[in-house]
């Protein structure tokens, strides 16, 4: 008797086991369901790269950073070139200036198109940060030109000359004999009231006034400047004969100065009246001309 309870109970055991299961399988085959919390699956990136989030870590490399999933080019010295140009161009891309010549390497290779890695491009006296045409060698150019060749006279001494002109004959020309040349001459000194004839002959009558411009049209400074002049006189049909001459220095002359040098080249009584009969004897009759030349120029080119 007591083993047919024993039997029953087991099978009541096992009956409530099978309702109990059965009130919580939401398995519509009845089956039993086990609650796992897997993983969420991470995919490939679709993007340029990804750091961070849903998609695996897909790296940019070298010189290039990731932002917003697009791999863009550092630019380690904030210049405008990225390290990347930067280390095909051979500059520092550490540095803004890899010259220094306080242009930025951008300024110079996308701007100016200089060179970047040489502070002289074009290789001449000034670097690229001070050279108005960094890609052309500069180089002075001067031009001399005469703006003023006149004379004038001392109208005080000009009414002498024909008067000393006469007594030079005399006491100073070919013709003088002896002792008489020196009463004449003492008696035209007399007579225009000086002490000698002498005296009034060594006196400036004429001048020739010159002014003569030089200038740097040039793109460079010169530090010196050396010119010679020749001042020749010319009557009609006749060759022209050498009057004066001289040589000119002139400092520095930066791009676009100027300098304008005077001159003033006196005749004496004596020299002019002598002028005078000489031209008379040799036919040269007119106003003289006055003709400057230029006969050498040397400056510091580049």
């Amino acid at each position: 008797m007591w083993k047919k309870y024993k039997i029953l109970g087991i099978i009541l055991f096992l009956l409530l086991i099978l309702m109990f299961s059965g009130c919580s399988n939401d398995n519509p085959t009845g089956g039993s369901v086990v609650d796992i919390k897997k993983e969420p699956e991470i995919k490939d990136c679709p993007f340029d790269c990804c750091i961070s989030g849903e998609y695996k870590i897909k790296d940019c490399g070298k010189y290039y950073e990731c932002l917003n999933n697009k791999c863009e080019t550092v630019d380690s010295d904030n210049d405008g070139l990225s390290d990347v140009e930067e280390i095909k161009l051979g500059t520092n891309p550490k540095l803004h200036d890899s010259d220094g010549d306080t242009l930025s390497d951008y300024q110079e290779y996308k701007i100016m198109k200089t060179d970047p890695l040489d502070r002289n491009t074009d290789k001449d006296r000034y670097n690229d940060n001070e050279d108005p045409n960094p890609l052309n060698v500069n180089s002075a150019k001067i031009e001399i030109d005469v703006i003023k060749n006149e004379g004038h006279w001392d109208e005080t001494l000009k009414n002498e000359i024909l008067p000393i002109l006469g007594c030079l004959a005399i006491y100073g020309g070919e013709v003088s004999v002896g002792d008489i040349s020196g009463i004449v001459a003492a008696l035209c000194a007399k007579v225009m009231g000086v002490n000698s004839i002498t005296d009034l002959a060594t006196k400036n009558v004429y001048f020739r006034n010159i002014e003569i411009q030089t200038k740097n049209v040039g793109n460079d400074y010169s530090s010196y400047i050396r010119y010679r002049i020749k001042v020749y006189t010319k009557h009609k049909n006749k060759p022209k004969e050498l009057f004066r001459n001289m040589d000119i220095n002139i400092g520095s002359l930066k791009s676009g100065e100027y300098d304008i040098n005077k001159l003033s080249f006196p005749s004496k009584i004596g020299e002019y009246a002598v002028g005078i009969l000489k031209d008379m004897l040799e036919g040269k009759t007119g106003e003289k001309e006055y003709i400057l030349e230029v006969e050498s120029l040397e400056y510091e080119k580049f």
